[in-house]
């Protein structure tokens, strides 16, 4: 599967376990056998850096405190969210629209037209969208 085609990663903690997968187009799941971290590392470092290296970067060169977001190449932007015990990291690139729902959720429509619901408001979704907009700006993400 291609780097490109990754709609989110999400890793899930239980008391047992944790659990990482890859989300590709059509609900495609891919179990990982290491952490999401170290394979955000491995995709970094196919690029001759490292995940703490491009984060450092970009939360100084933007002033991210905190939620900064991933750049892998000009293919795979990630955001992160938190819900519960999941961390998602969702690729800019593939969300097609997020809508809000009652209660504080949020739906994320993909461009293959499946969809995930979340349980943070839109609030958070439209500030990590943001986030990545503003790194787009820059001549470097292009």
């Amino acid at each position: 599967m291609s780097r490109e085609g990754i709609f989110y990663l999400v890793e899930e903690k239980s008391l047992e376990r944790t659990t990482h997968e890859l989300h590709y187009a059509n609900k495609q799941i891919i179990p990982l056998k290491q952490s999401c971290a170290k394979f955000l590392n491995e995709l970094c470092l196919s690029h001759f850096t490292t995940l703490k290296g491009r984060l450092d970067a970009i939360k100084q060169r933007f002033s991210f405190h905190k939620n900064t977001p991933i750049f892998i190449n000009e293919h795979l932007i990630l955001m992160t969210v938190k819900e519960n015990n999941r961390k998602f990291y969702l690729n800019y690139f593939k969300i097609a629209e997020v809508k809000s729902m009652d209660k504080g959720k949020s739906l994320i429509a993909f461009v293959d037209g499946s969809s995930l619901i979340l349980n943070v408001s839109i609030t958070v979704l439209q500030n990590r969208i943001k986030s990545v907009e503003r790194l787009l700006k820059e001549p470097a993400c292009k």
